[in-house]
């Protein structure tokens, strides 16, 4: 890599900015929009801006990756997770090794740091992928189904109509309730915590459990309507 090249974490407000402005110039062709990005720092209670590592020329970001810390559920396990997303390179820059370099610096620090017992990246190209291997990255079959609606009366009564014969009823998740934001981790855990791969998520019993489910998983993941 050429010596005026420097590899860091960013470490001030003003490097925040500028980062958010690259992921939306970067993220442009893929169509993902800046708010995306915004939340992951305004509302991810986890976001630390050492996990956040860029690529520099001249005080111009050229590449980038974050690091996303998280807990997730193995064989019945809760283990520490390194999640690393946002990857990203200049289109001008691209071809010259920096994401390679920028991914083996960081994976040594993670490694060199002993808080991480896997970590896990995530692409759906076929050419990323290949990138990924060759440098050491496992592939892993993901099963999933991703589920978009919004709330409306027709769909209430749609999910009533299966509920008709018992004594539940089905209704939008009120994200202010306290009682609902318990009953949506308690569900969570009871569901996921055998299942390899779920995250592990905070349960709603205290105050930091409870701004995680409105602000983080309210926002993000947002759950529209449940049986109870």
């Amino acid at each position: 890599m050429d010596s005026d090249f420097t590899i860091r974490s960013l470490d001030s407000r003003d490097d925040l900015g500028r980062w958010l402005d690259f992921l939306e110039a970067a993220f442009k062709e893929k169509g993902t929009p800046r708010h995306y990005f915004e939340a992951h720092v305004e509302n991810d209670p986890t976001f630390d801006m050492s996990h956040v590592w860029v690529v520099e020329k001249n005080d111009m970001i050229l590449s980038t990756l974050r690091i996303f810390s998280r807990r997730i559920h193995i064989d019945g396990e809760s283990v520490t997770m390194c999640g690393i997303g946002e990857v990203s390179t200049r289109p001008d820059v691209r071809g010259q090794g920096l994401a390679s370099k920028l991914l083996g610096r960081v994976v040594s620090v993670l490694r060199a740091s002993g808080q991480y017992t896997i970590g896990c990246l995530h692409s759906s190209r076929e050419w990323l992928q290949a990138f990924y291997g060759q440098r050491g990255w496992l592939q892993v079959p993901v099963e999933y189904a991703d589920i978009r609606t919004s709330i409306d009366q027709g769909l209430i009564q749609s999910l009533n109509q299966y509920t008709v014969e018992s004594s539940l009823s089905a209704r939008e998740v009120d994200w202010t309730n306290l009682d609902d934001m318990r009953a949506l981790s308690s569900l969570y855990q009871s569901a996921m915590a055998r299942r390899s791969g779920a995250l592990v998520r905070q349960g709603a019993s205290t105050a930091q459990g409870l701004s995680y489910w409105q602000d983080w998983i309210g926002k993000t993941d947002r759950i529209a309507a449940f049986v109870a």
